[in-house]
């Protein structure tokens, strides 16, 4: 029976895994090891696309969630995945930490062959709760690509990792300096480590750094639900003078005066 005429989409095999899924039974786990090794091209306008996609990812899901013993090697296949969206969802779903098989893998697939930005940030996230000490230095490796998608990915993930090691390689990063594209996305990382060494470079740019830094110094900010406390905060002299100088960048997004003049905004008032 041709698979392509009998489930189209593959939909039908996709909602079984789902179905199998929320079940929980330990007998499914042969399915869903055929599962995440399942390819069904069919044919599109100017070629032939993989409809089971989204079957691999479900079941994936399904073997991490069952404790199977290769639910880590297959994650960590997965990621080598031809299609970005599985590749995006095992990264995901690969937050079992495992031994150094799984993380070669992962490493290898993340550093071979090109890939769209949210798979980059996916694989590395993956690498990062796969292996935290081993991966770290090889995310950190990537700040430096000159391909800047690939860099921001890097310094995002680490951000979001939370890890305390990963604040020497984005502080290093800060110090090079890297490109004034990828300020903001090294700005946002420091804010999303949530550490207080971290916070307080973002503080330092808010105060001191230059305009377009500082701008996306407070965003970086917004990314916590209320604004932590500095410790310190700009002189009435450097707020009017840095409020002057925003009022005349024409192309920024908000006014600085806007956050720091109206009401006299203090951040160190504000509870963390």
């Amino acid at each position: 029976m041709d698979p392509v005429q009998s489930d189209p989409g593959c939909h039908a095999k996709t909602a079984i895994a789902e179905a199998l899924q929320k079940i929980g039974s330990p007998e499914a786990e042969s399915v869903f090891l055929r599962g995440v090794h399942y390819v069904q091209m069919e044919p599109v306008f100017g070629g032939r696309e993989d409809a089971a996609v989204s079957l691999r990812g479900v079941c994936g899901l399904a073997l991490a969630q069952c404790g199977h013993p290769r639910a880590v090697w297959e994650l960590a296949e997965l990621l080598a995945d031809g299609e970005a969206s599985a590749r995006t969802a095992a990264a995901a779903r690969s937050v079992t930490p495992g031994g150094s098989r799984p993380f070669h893998s992962c490493a290898s697939r993340c550093s071979s062959g090109t890939r769209m930005p949210a798979s980059w940030q996916s694989g590395f996230s993956a690498l990062l709760h796969l292996s935290p000490e081993a991966s770290l230095p090889f995310v950190a490796g990537y700040l430096g690509d000159r391909r800047e998608a690939v860099a921001e990915a890097a310094a995002i993930s680490l951000g979001e990792s939370r890890l305390p090691e990963a604040f020497a390689p984005l502080s290093d990063w800060w110090r090079e300096p890297p490109p004034s594209a990828l300020r903001p996305a090294c700005l946002l990382a420091f804010a999303l480590l949530r550490s207080a060494q971290a916070l307080e470079v973002v503080f330092e740019a808010v105060r001191s750094a230059p305009v377009r830094d500082a701008l996306a110094a407070v965003r970086a900010l917004a990314t916590y639900p209320t604004i932590p406390s500095s410790g310190r905060e700009p002189s009435r002299r450097q707020k009017s003078a840095r409020a002057g100088k925003c009022e005349r960048q024409s192309d920024a997004p908000f006014r600085w005066s806007g956050v720091e003049t109206r009401d006299e905004m203090d951040l160190s008032a504000r509870n963390p």
